[in-house]
């Protein structure tokens, strides 16, 4: 077995037994995450502490997991590729080809770097759910606030003085009617 293929072969079973080792760990994690999500006899504030803290771990080693996967198979053919292949009795032609693959190697290792440092972070954990955080959202849904305050709070509001001075004016006119039939009754004596 030619060097540069061993060395590949050894570098991908490394990345094998990353990988093994990172799925076995966040497995662990969701384990625990669930556990503490069944909670019991945790306060709210201390859940969503532990909550946190897995969500963090479980999001590293899925990364970890990520990163050892899929690029890995590529790596191990970029290193494969700049070790470069051995022609005997062809110095020529050998050293042709393993500048022609040390560059392929190269390019694609340089391919990887670049994507690695595209990586974009997985969302947020999720805030303490709160009136805070809806009063804090206020600005955005202003137009939903002012019709509901509206419904809730002015067409009652309206509604009952509406009433009370219809009360108010019934008993004006029964009290007017009573006194102007008070005088008629005292101008026919």
């Amino acid at each position: 077995m030619p060097h540069g293929q061993k060395k590949s072969q050894q570098y991908l079973m490394k990345l094998n037994r990353r990988a093994r080792v990172a799925l076995a760990d966040a497995n662990a994690l969701i384990g625990q995450y669930e556990t503490i999500l069944a909670g019991d006899g945790l306060t709210p504030d201390e859940s969503q502490r532990g909550l946190a803290r897995k969500s963090s771990a479980v999001k590293d080693k899925v990364e970890e997991l990520r990163l050892s996967l899929p690029a890995s198979l590529f790596e191990s053919y970029a290193v494969e590729l700049q070790a470069g292949i051995k022609l005997p009795d062809q110095p020529e032609a050998m050293r042709n080809v393993n500048a022609m693959l040390a560059r392929n190697g190269a390019s694609i290792q340089s391919a990887l770097d670049s994507l690695k440092s595209d990586i974009s972070e997985g969302p947020a954990f999720p805030a303490k759910a709160g009136i805070s955080q809806a009063i804090a959202q206020l600005g955005a849904f202003w137009p939903i606030a002012v019709l509901t305050a509206m419904i809730e709070l002015t067409i009652p509001l309206v509604l009952w003085l509406f009433t009370y001075l219809g009360l108010i004016w019934a008993r004006y006119r029964v009290e007017k009617t009573a006194l102007i039939s008070s005088k008629e009754n005292t101008n026919e004596h």
